[in-house]
C-alpha cells in the first residue's frame, strides 16, 4: 500500500444507511486538464472520474500490471499518442494496446466521467474588460464540480468525496483557490460532499492518469467540433458510457456566465 492508499484509507468514514446501519463509504474524484497552446482554436478542458474507494485501489492495481507488462512507469496520453518519452520505444500496436487496456480498466472501475471544455479565445474576448473574472480553468472546473453535484443529487449519495488534482501544473493555484472558496461556504461544502482535497504527482497516482486520458481526448474532440468536424473519434467514443457527462461551452453560455457575474457584482 503506497502513501496515497494510506491517506485514502484514513479518510474513510462511516455513512449512515436508511435502515439505521452503517457502511464504510467514500467516493474519490480525480481531475486533470488539457490545454492547446498553438493551434486554433485554443481550447482548455478539465476532466475527471469518480471512483468508489475500493474500485480506485483495484483500478490502480490493474493499471500497474498493464504498465509493467509494457515496460512503462506511468501512462501519459500525449506521449502515448505521439510516441514520445517512454513511448518512443514502443510500436504503434503497443501504444494502441496501452490505451485499450487503460480504457477498459476505466470503464470497468469508474463510476462516472465528467468534463468541461472552453474555447480560450472566446473566453478571453468575452471577459477582456473584466480583470476580476475567474480564469477559464476555474469555470471549466466549476462545470465538472456541478456535474459531480448533480450526480450526488440524482443518485442520493450520502457519503463523502475526496478530491484529487495533479500537482505541479500551472493551474494548481486556480484549483486551490476554487476549493478554498468552496470551503468558505458550509452549504456548498455539504452539496459537494467535500471531505478533503490534495494535489498529487500524476506519475504516481493511477486514477489521475485516467483523468489525463479523458482530458486529452475531450480536448481533442472539442477542438474538432470548433473546427466543424462533427464525426466523433472512434477511440473517444469507445471511452464514454451513457452515465458520463461533458459540457461544451459556447459563446452564448460564456456570455450568460459573464452576465450572471456582473449582476451579482462579482466582476
Amino acid at each position: 500500500m503506497d502513501a496515497l492508499d494510506r491517506k485514502i484509507t484514513k479518510a474513510l468514514l462511516y455513512a449512515a444507511l436508511p435502515n439505521g446501519g452503517s457502511q464504510l463509504m467514500l467516493v474519490e474524484a480525480y481531475f486533470d486538464e488539457s490545454e492547446g497552446q498553438v493551434s486554433r482554436p485554443r481550447v482548455i478542458t478539465v476532466a475527471g472520474f469518480l471512483f468508489k474507494s475500493e474500485q480506485s485501489m483495484r483500478f490502480s492495481r490493474d493499471a500497474k500490471k498493464h504498465l509493467d507488462r509494457l515496460g512503462l512507469s506511468h501512462f501519459h496520453q500525449t506521449d502515448c499518442a505521439n510516441g514520445n518519452g517512454e513511448y518512443a520505444s514502443l510500436s504503434m500496436a503497443q501504444r494502441i494496446k496501452a490505451q485499450d487496456l487503460l480504457r477498459a480498466n476505466i470503464k470497468r472501475r469508474a463510476l462516472k466521467a465528467c468534463a468541461a471544455s472552453i474555447n480560450l479565445d472566446d473566453y478571453q474576448d468575452i471577459f477582456k474588460d473584466y480583470p476580476r473574472a475567474p480564469s477559464a480553468y476555474s469555470y471549466a472546473l466549476m462545470g465538472c464540480m456541478n456535474i459531480v453535484r448533480h450526480w450526488i443529487e440524482t443518485t442520493g449519495y450520502v457519503g463523502d468525496i475526496a478530491y484529487f488534482f495533479e500537482d505541479g501544473y500551472k493551474h494548481k493555484g486556480d484549483a486551490d483557490g476554487f476549493v478554498s472558496e468552496l470551503l468558505s461556504n458550509p452549504a456548498a461544502t455539504a452539496d459537494y460532499r467535500y471531505i478533503s482535497h490534495a494535489f498529487e504527482d500524476k506519475r504516481k497516482v493511477k486514477p489521475l492518469q485516467a483523468a489525463d486520458m479523458l482530458a486529452w481526448y475531450t480536448n481533442q474532440e472539442f477542438t474538432r467540433i470548433m473546427r466543424g468536424e462533427l464525426d466523433r473519434r472512434k477511440d473517444f467514443a469507445a471511452l464514454l458510457r451513457l452515465q458520463d457527462t461533458r459540457i461544451d461551452h459556447t459563446r452564448e453560455t460564456l456570455t450568460d456566465f459573464r452576465d450572471v457575474l456582473i449582476n451579482a457584482g462579482r466582476i
